[in-house]
């Protein structure tokens, strides 16, 4: 077996890490496990397997995604190449840092507009307070998507069209504000029926 490249490449925003590797040719490779460590030298976990190619004298392009990772974190990872006797060789380790955001931010709702479902994002540069609601356009509160104390982070919230009491909100338009530790942002989404 030749490995060509192994890489990890970190999206901050999504917090997650894509870990990318190519072989130049295998030789009885029956499978590919990631594993991943808070240090270099320390005790890695298997975080997912690949199947490999047999046997074989072409390229082969390998990814996998580890999501769900925490802003502010350095992650090691390695690969295990499982031979069709069980035999493993190893690869790595390679760092990925996810970076806690420089600045406080909030995105654009999508879909927008929308008949249902819309997603949220925002992002929070240091700990404390926050809040997220969603308000009509008379300035009236309509639902609370996020309320309490956070960690510097991103994060990502979800909003069916419906107020605090359950009820599915009206058509037209909504506007939907975070305010966090001396940072506030106000924008508009469209509900359609």
């Amino acid at each position: 077996m030749e490995l060509t490249s192994l890489t990890a490449q970190a999206i901050d925003q999504d917090k997650q890490v894509t870990i990318s590797w190519s072989t130049a040719s295998e030789h009885n490779c029956y499978q590919w496990i990631v594993e991943r460590s808070a240090s270099a030298n320390g005790k890695y976990q298997e975080i997912g397997t690949l199947n490999g190619s047999g046997t074989s004298n072409r390229t082969h392009n390998y990814s996998f995604k580890d999501e769900g990772l925490a802003a502010g974190q350095d992650y090691y990872y390695r690969l295990a190449e499982v031979g069709l006797n069980n035999g493993r060789s190893y690869f790595g380790p390679v760092k990925a840092t996810i970076v806690k955001p420089a600045m406080y931010s909030l995105s654009q709702a999508y879909p927008n507009p929308s008949a249902g479902n819309v997603t949220i994002r925002y992002q929070l540069k240091e700990d404390g307070p926050v809040s997220l609601k969603v308000y009509n356009t008379l300035g009236q509160p309509v639902r609370t998507l996020a309320s309490g104390s956070r960690k510097a982070d991103y994060y990502t919230v979800g909003w069916n069209g419906r107020n605090d009491a359950g009820q599915k909100v009206s058509a037209g338009v909504y506007l939907y504000r975070l305010e966090a530790k001396g940072y506030s942002a106000t924008k508009k989404m469209a509900v359609l029926r």
